[in-house]
């Protein structure tokens, strides 16, 4: 890991008084939550090789600085291509601690 984002992990950790693998669950939690969001503009059923090509899709329109339109887009050219019904495997759920 580079050590800046190491350390940025550890401030934002701090921060919200996380452990730092309980803020790397909520990380990929965020990113899952975000995947189901795709699925569920795209109207596609879940399906391993389709999650690659959201996620990427993800984290590209996140590096690009993509507009809700230019995503809805490019989500429209993986849904042409790909369709199946396999189950989520995992339920993701962001933990904060509880206030005092």
């Amino acid at each position: 890991m580079d050590p800046g984002a190491h350390q940025q992990l550890k401030t934002r950790s701090k921060d919200l008084k996380l452990q730092i693998g309980e803020m790397v669950e909520n990380l990929i939690s965020s990113l899952e939550l975000r995947l189901d969001r795709a699925y569920e503009m795209s109207g596609l059923k879940k399906k391993y090789g389709l999650d690659i090509a959201l996620l990427s899709l993800i984290l590209g329109a996140d590096r690009e600085g993509w507009t809700e339109q230019e995503f809805k887009a490019e989500l429209e050219n993986i849904r042409a291509d790909l369709d199946d019904d396999s189950p989520p495997e995992w339920t993701p759920e962001i933990k904060l601690p509880d206030k005092k």
